[in-house]
């Protein structure tokens, strides 16, 4: 195999793989719309670039170095590549590749009518037709680079007469052959669709006011299309004002609970190799009235409450405690949640996709061609980008098939939630970006934290170059569970003299909460008002002390009649909470921490890094004590004024992830999730006679903080950024390599190790197989192996992923305040904290 980079339409970069012809399969297809001129770029492929081999005893070939030729059949323009290079023997080391600094503005792009007029020199420049009368080809080979540009005769409100073409790209008998689909205006169709860990958003572009320029990006109300959808399958959902649990309220959200069937009825042999939910109609409840939250809890029709499915990826064995019922041949068993849950999350996309393709097709009765970006966490890796990928490429196939003539053609992206708030902050008219500066934006939502490192472009701030990636689980719910600890630990403080306290609060909070799923709702919107009302005035327990319902107060939890009912209209009477034995701390010092050191990890291994400012989005930040805890620690540790710290505004901080993803100014590499930082090990093996400790003392909170986060003590550790330096060679036996949030090292093959080198090169390719190591040596490729997951982290993992899945997802296991020795309840004398100060911008009501 050889790969390619290659740019689509000066907006999408795209790894063109050459494989054998028995090892091609489907090509990958792009949407293409009219830009502005008549002339437009369609494929380009810098002089930057070499043709990357994955094949031993052969060498790259830089783009110098290739002979090019087009030529048209049919419906295909042909590009095939030689190597004109003379080679005097075979180990002489192929022609130095012209290269650009990591941090140099991206590939310098221009209007295909400013290329023509400088005087580069071409090489080769063919027009074909393919058949249209309306669009002319013009494909060019010259020192800039490879182009094939489309030229509109004339653009009108009349359909192109050529809608769909292929490039195929040959180097010997390796190829690569693309779709394009080329889009009148009319018929563009932009959808971005943000599936968030608490509430999802939807938001559309489109050509159909002013075909040179494309409308505004409009967020449309996703729970309003949703219950339209489920209203048109006539399957029971009310017309009137009722309540849903799905419906946020003053916001065009769709919030993120679902209910799926405990008894998925009789399945067959297809049932586990099947991509959706079987009878997801009736076994998914995707909208449920409050009204009704009750009839879930019922035997025969109970329904489990999905925790968060963006949350537990890549620890789906959490879930195996999740069981459902199916039948087959009469025999009946059960499978976890852990089997299915892929199912459940491609049939809710499904569900939110097609709401919305079928409202437009009704008002509009537009054919279109759809571009679908979908927004991904950063603890994605590459392997769950692309099969999600594919998975909504298999939606909208089906939906083709079901709705002949709605979509013509399709394109799926993915990007990264935290570079999409980038590019949507830069597009605030008030922004203070500034050229060819290295900027931190850090995206803390409900169930997770994702945090990019980009570069802006020195002529054009727009033209960012990606550095770095990063995220994890646990934002805005970890904060909450915080709070539930709080209470629990309170309860227990109340009653530390009563033996039977634990199983009590376990009998009558744990488990009802676990399988009520009306109630559990109703508990947690009221730790989420009580979080609203966060203070750092400890004095508020005594109203905790005095709350009650009918003479019961919370320390009466184990009186017989009480039951979580009557505990969730106790918590009801109370209107503030504050930290009062470090719960919320320590929660805050985890994320903060996460993010900080990650960023001080990135500054040790590139030390041309210099950060000019921070950017704040996701509704994690409208807990303004994380606010400030995430700016001191960028003060101290990566200084940073706290004047170029920006903090959206309510409004903004989760709408502009969203609008983000509309500007093409960024050339986004769809799949590329991450870039390679070794990570190399030396034991200091110091070795100290441990102090005799008469009782063991209570932890602090930097000692939970370290534990949360996996801190291996007694190693040193060295880090070297892929992009910028060399990765070492002789370090490979004790190295992991960091990509985005996961950790891969090299399979344990002494074949490999056997053939490293002094003068050995070592580098890592991103493929659609996933990431590639390949040794080098004079520039002639030795040996490739495919890198694989490590899990050295993944207790750590657990024990914030546990907890940022409340409420849907309770292990007594993983709480804190069930484990720990209570001594005594907490003194009645309270000394009032200092008030956090305020941050710099105001916002409007906190909406959690």
């Amino acid at each position: 195999m050889y790969t390619i980079h290659t740019t689509i339409q000066n907006r999408r970069q795209w790894i063109c793989e050459l494989k054998a012809e028995s090892q091609n399969g489907e090509s990958a297809e792009f949407v293409t719309e009219f830009d502005k001129t008549n002339l437009f770029n369609l494929f380009s492929i810098s002089p930057l670039e070499h043709l990357t081999t994955f094949i031993e005893e052969t060498c790259d070939i830089p783009f110098q170095n290739w002979q090019v030729a087009f030529s048209e059949q049919n419906d295909t323009i042909h590009i095939d590549l030689d190597d004109k290079s003379i080679q005097q023997n075979e180990n002489k080391s192929p022609a130095p590749k012209q290269t650009k600094s990591f941090f140099d503005s991206i590939g310098d792009t221009e209007n295909p009518e400013e290329r023509t007029l400088n005087e580069h020199k071409f090489q080769l420049k063919r027009e074909f037709s393919l058949n249209s009368k309306q669009i002319t080809f013009t494909c060019s080979h010259n020192d800039k680079g490879i182009y094939i540009d489309a030229k509109v005769n004339k653009l009108n409100e009349i359909l192109f007469d050529l809608n769909l073409f292929y490039i195929q790209i040959t180097y010997k008998s390796y190829s690569c052959k693309i779709k394009l689909n080329i889009c009148h205006p009319k018929q563009f169709l932009g959808v971005a669709l943000d599936f968030g860990s608490e509430a999802s958003q939807l938001a559309v572009s489109t050509y159909q006011n002013n075909l040179l320029n494309p409308q505004m990006p409009i967020n449309e109300d996703l729970f309003d299309t949703v219950k339209h959808l489920m209203q048109s399958k006539n399957i029971g959902i009310s017309d009137t004002q009722v309540e849903y649990y799905q419906e946020e309220k003053g916001t065009k959200f769709f919030k993120s609970v679902f209910f799926v069937k405990s008894n998925l009825g009789s399945v067959d042999s297809a049932f586990n190799s099947e991509n959706f939910l079987r009878n997801s109609d009736e076994n998914l409840k995707i909208l449920v009235d409050k009204s009704s939250g009750k009839l879930l809890t019922q035997p025969e029709n109970k329904h489990f409450q999905l925790p968060n499915v963006k949350i537990i990826h890549g620890h789906h064995d959490l879930l195996d405690d999740i069981k459902f019922k199916i039948t087959r041949n009469n025999y009946s068993a059960s499978i976890s949640l852990n089997n299915i849950l892929d199912k459940v999350h491609n049939s809710v996309l499904m569900y939110l996709l097609e709401s919305y393709i079928l409202k437009d097709y009704a008002i509009n009765e537009l054919a279109r061609y759809v571009r679908l970006t979908l927004l991904v966490p950063n603890i994605y890796d590459s392997d769950s980008v692309l099969s999600i990928q594919k998975r909504i490429r298999e939606i909208l196939s089906n939906f083709q098939l079901k709705n002949v003539g709605n979509i013509l053609g399709f394109e799926v992206v993915t990007i990264s939630e935290s570079d999409a708030a980038m590019v949507g902050y830069m597009s605030k008219p008030d922004n203070t970006i500034k050229p060819n500066k290295q900027y931190i934006i850090i995206d803390a939502g409900k169930g997770t934290t994702d945090f990019s490192v980009v570069k802006t472009g020195q002529e054009d701030i727009f033209k960012i170059i990606p550095i770095y990636r990063n995220g994890f689980a646990g934002a805005g719910n970890l904060i909450t569970n915080a709070l539930f600890e709080t209470f629990i630990h309170f309860i227990r403080s109340q009653n530390n003299a009563n033996p039977n306290i634990l199983s009590i609060i376990k009998n009558k909070l744990l488990d009802p909460l676990q399988q009520d799923v009306a109630v559990r709702n109703d508990f947690f919107d009221e730790l989420e008002r009580l979080k609203k009302g966060f203070t750092t005035n400890l004095s508020v327990i005594n109203q905790w002390e005095q709350a009650s319902s009918s003479s019961i107060k919370l320390k009466d939890i184990g009186q017989s009649g009480v039951d979580i009912n009557t505990i969730v209209n106790i918590l009801s009477q109370i209107d503030a909470v504050a930290d009062f034995y470090q719960y919320v701390e320590l929660a805050l010092e985890t994320i903060s921490e996460k993010v900080v050191a990650s960023l001080e990890i990135l500054k040790k291994s590139m030390p041309e890094i210099d950060y000019e400012g921070v950017i704040l989005t996701g509704r994690g930040f409208l807990f303004k004590p994380l606010q400030q805890k995430l700016m001191d620690k960028i003060n101290a540790r990566l200084s940073i004024d706290s004047n170029n710290i920006f903090i959206l505004k309510n409004n903004e901080l989760k709408d502009v992830c969203i609008k983000g993803v509309f500007n093409r100014s960024m050339q986004l590499n769809s799949e590329v999730i991450g870039y390679p930082i070794q990570k190399i090990k030396s034991n200091t093996n110091t070795h100290t006679t441990p102090k005799k400790e008469n009782a063991k003392p209570k932890p602090s909170i930097y000692d939970r903080v370290r534990n949360l986060l996996g801190s291996i003590e007694g190693e040193e550790i060295t880090y070297v950024f892929s992009q910028s330096h060399a990765l070492k060679a002789n370090q490979l036996r004790n190295s992991t390599f960091q990509i985005g949030a996961k950790s891969y090292s090299i399979p344990n093959d002494e074949h490999f190790y056997s053939s490293l080198q002094s003068n050995s090169e070592i580098k890592i390719e991103f493929t659609h197989e996933g990431y590639i190591l390949r040794h080098l040596i004079h520039g002639k490729l030795i040996r490739i192996c495919t890198l694989q997951h490590t899990f050295e982290l993944a207790n750590a993992d657990k024990a914030i992923i546990i907890p940022s899945l409340f409420p849907n997802y309770i292990n007594a296991d993983f709480l804190e305040s069930m484990n720990i020795q209570i001594q005594e309840p907490p003194q009645k004398t309270i000394i009032e904290t200092p008030t956090i100060p305020p941050p710099k911008t105001t916002f409007d009501e906190l909406k959690f």
